[in-house]
């Protein structure tokens, strides 16, 4: 069953609830507006803004409750939810605190690697300077050894 049908299944559910049903059959439908063109349908129409107070007045007052305990319902379920998902949130947390440490190692190694590298080019290519200006030297071209 999707989300969605069981949302409609729950809402079919709520509408079928004994105190919704006994409130829409104590309230009815709402009447045939009136047309306010004189002071008789004024009148009229001015009952009926009472009534229609006192209408939602008295359906808030037999359903709020219900609406407050859903509502309790609703936030037991996000504390329950959290209470579950924390120790999963931790381990997350510090599994990805460690795979970052390892990378940044790893990447530190590989930094101090290729420095290391670079380093010995850099010698080597030193020495090679160094056994070339001394070869140049013992062929009597010290000025190109320079």
């Amino acid at each position: 069953m999707t989300e969605t049908a069981r949302v409609i299944d729950i809402t079919d559910d709520i509408k079928q609830d004994t105190t919704v049903v006994a409130v829409k059959q104590e309230h009815g439908n709402v009447p045939a507006t009136i047309a306010v063109i004189d002071n008789d349908s004024c009148e009229l129409a001015n009952q009926r803004v009472l009534s229609d107070t006192e209408a939602v007045k008295k359906i808030h007052e037999k359903l709020d409750d219900k609406k407050e305990r859903a509502r309790k319902v609703w936030m037991d379920w996000n504390d329950l939810i959290k209470e579950l998902c924390a120790p999963w949130e931790k381990d997350k947390a510090f599994h990805v605190d460690q795979v970052k440490k390892y990378r940044a190692e790893i990447k530190r190694k590989q930094e101090e690697e290729a420095a290391r590298l670079r380093e010995i080019a850099r010698k080597e290519e030193e020495e090679r300077r160094l056994a070339e200006a001394a070869e140049l030297e013992q062929e009597g071209r010290a000025d190109e050894a320079d």
